[in-house]
């Protein structure tokens, strides 16, 4: 919010695949959330980024165990799979202390 005009300033929602999880997600997104944990490109396949808040849970590339640059919900389960900004639709709901302390300062929330 805030930043309008630029790639990361809005938020898309494929309707036919919207629910109460998705738009959970992507709301966390708008109020200054990341992804616990995003694969970089194949060609870094050894590496990935991660919310940079110490107490959110990481799933690391080496979980990756089918090679298809992607993070899925059975490959992170007990390492952040359950956090419901891991970028997989895993129905999760859980949010580590500090997530709730960015969601509570969000600006757009503020008077």
């Amino acid at each position: 919010p805030g930043m309008h005009g630029t790639g990361s300033s809005g938020i898309v929602i494929e309707l036919g695949a919207l629910s109460g999880h998705t738009l959970a997600h992507e709301i966390g997104h708008h109020l200054g959330l990341f992804h616990t944990s995003e694969p970089m490109p194949a060609t870094r396949r050894e590496a990935c980024v991660f919310e940079p808040l110490p107490d959110t849970p990481e799933c690391h590339a080496d979980r990756d165990v089918d090679g298809n640059n992607h993070l899925s919900c059975e490959e992170c389960a007990g390492a952040g799979a359950e956090n419901l900004m891991f970028p997989a639709a895993c129905d999760a709901s859980e949010l580590t202390p500090q997530q709730i302390a960015i969601l509570r300062t969000a600006p757009v929330l503020q008077r």
